[in-house]
């Protein structure tokens, strides 16, 4: 596998940890070929597409409960919602039984799966309204980004939750089928806020192998160094989970008087060697700081291996879409039963940050407004995502955008 780098600051590295737990999907290992594209992340900033820039915003929180009611309990999707013997069960052991009752597919260019899981725990003892499911990668030898949290969690008793997951942003451009995999359950997830450790900075400059840090167990450092500019870096990777349970974290540095010093910059390589975050100290001896830590961690993690092989192709939902222009931008509208994509090819400029509402007509009168997600510009292009209960898309006669037809 060849090597990720991304650069980041200090708000860029706050954002990807949230991301690790907030935005992060469960592992979707495909049977055929499909790409599995990543959330929208927001800036600070407007930007417009005359500007050779990528920008990326978001507006508000989706209500994804009202969403899966419509799918899953709501008689327009019904046909489209797979159940019982159109699942298969590929492996469903391990500690905890989990099965799917039910999975929507919804064939568009952004895509998107929505899974109901039951799952129970024999104990009675380890399950909660906070959990999260998670894909060993097997190449890497650690977990990355390869987890994802329920949407909603329903407890049926005190042994079994009901819990309902959306994998945003699937191409389903390709037939086939889709296969979920997971290894662990994390469970009963809390919250840590400048968790100090008896990990010693100075005292391990120059570390000869990794080292699991106490307190932190799933933290493992695997280099610390100091240029002689003064800037301090410390490498690490995620532990085995199996081993030292699951958790995430911003790794910062305490002084002697409490003070806390945070990343001022970092790159982050997956497998290769791993996350490296970069600290200034200059005139700071590195034996006066130790690691203190800010994140998540999981009470109980149990290990499985639970496997389902979804069909596509002919149980998915047919899309629909128009075209148009927009202010003379040609202009091209996608539709899902529970999502839809402007695509918006730029003539001329066109901020991306602008109010952006979407109204689609359906043929009995009804009016729909979708919920703007975000949306992002590159040279020549602008991509707009929204999200909506769901409805047909041979229902739509009509879209207009920021006002202006574009089809229909």
């Amino acid at each position: 596998m060849r090597a990720q780098r991304e650069t980041w600051d200090i708000h860029r590295i706050k954002a990807r940890t949230m991301e690790k737990v907030r935005n992060a999907t469960v592992g979707v290992k495909p049977s055929a070929p499909r790409r599995f594209r990543g959330g929208f992340a927001a800036v600070a900033v407007i930007l417009t597409l005359a500007l050779a820039t990528t920008a990326l915003a978001v507006s508000g929180t989706i209500n994804f409960g009202s969403i899966f009611q419509s799918i899953f309990r709501g008689e327009s999707a019904a046909p489209y919602v797979q159940t019982g013997e159109d699942i298969t069960v590929h492996v469903s052991e391990g500690e905890i039984e989990v099965a799917l009752l039910a999975a929507f597919l919804e064939d568009t260019r952004i895509g998107g799966l929505y899974l109901e899981l039951e799952i129970t725990d024999p104990t009675g003892e380890r399950l909660s309204d906070s959990f999260m499911l998670l894909l060993r990668d097997e190449r890497l030898g650690y977990i990355p980004l390869n987890l994802h949290m329920p949407v909603d969690v329903r407890f049926k008793d005190e042994h079994t939750v009901h819990a309902s997951f959306f994998l945003p942003h699937v191409d389903v451009g390709e037939t086939g089928e889709i296969v979920v995999q997971f290894d662990f359950i994390a469970s009963n997830i809390q919250n840590i806020e400048m968790q100090p450790t008896e990990f010693n900075i100075g005292a391990h400059m120059g570390m000869d192998g990794p080292i699991v840090v106490p307190g932190a167990a799933f933290i493992e450092i695997t280099e610390i160094t100091m240029d002689d500019t003064g800037r301090l870096t410390i490498t690490r990777r995620d532990s085995d989970v199996a081993v030292y349970g699951w958790g995430w974290a911003m790794l910062g540095l305490m002084r002697p008087d409490g003070e806390i010093i945070w990343p001022s910059g970092g790159t982050i390589h997956y497998g290769v060697p791993g996350e490296q975050c970069h600290f200034g100290l200059a005139g700071i001896s590195p034996y006066e700081l130790t690691l203190v830590w800010t994140g998540q961690v999981a009470e109980h993690v149990m290990s499985g291996n639970w496997e389902f092989t979804i069909p596509g192709g002919d149980t998915a939902l047919d899309p629909g879409g128009f075209s148009g222009y927009f202010e003379g931008n040609p202009t091209e509208v996608f539709l899902g039963g529970t999502s839809v994509e402007v695509l918006i090819t730029v003539v001329g400029s066109f901020d991306i940050f602008q109010e952006n509402p979407l109204v689609l007509y359906l043929a009995d009168g009804t009016i729909v407004e979708p919920r703007f997600n975000g949306a992002e510009g590159g040279f020549d292009v602008a991509t707009l995502q929204y999200s909506m209960e769901f409805i047909h898309p041979e229902d739509v006669v009509r879209v207009t955008f920021r006002g202006i037809a574009i089809g229909g």
